[in-house]
C-alpha cells in the first residue's frame, strides 16, 4: 500500500474535484457516485469502504451535483 501525506491527499483529491467542477460549469451533470469514483480514481490509496468516514451521510449516490465546497 502506497502511504501519502495530507498534503498529497488534498491534493489528488482537489484535482479530482476542481475536474468535476469544471464538467459542472461547462454544463455536464455528474452524481455523487460519479464523482466519489475520480477521487477513488486518483488517490492512490485503497478505499476502505468499511468505516464510517468514507460513506454517504446524506444523500446517495445517485444524487445530481450542483456544485462542490
Amino acid at each position: 500500500m502506497r502511504n501519502l501525506s495530507r498534503r498529497q491527499f488534498h491534493a489528488l483529491a482537489g484535482a479530482s474535484i476542481a475536474a468535476a467542477s469544471s464538467q459542472i460549469l461547462s454544463g455536464a451533470t455528474l452524481t455523487a457516485g460519479e464523482v466519489i469514483e475520480r477521487i477513488k480514481k486518483n488517490v492512490g490509496v485503497p478505499w476502505n469502504p468499511q468505516t464510517y468516514r468514507d460513506t454517504f451521510k446524506i444523500g446517495g449516490p445517485d444524487v445530481k451535483v450542483t456544485g462542490i465546497a
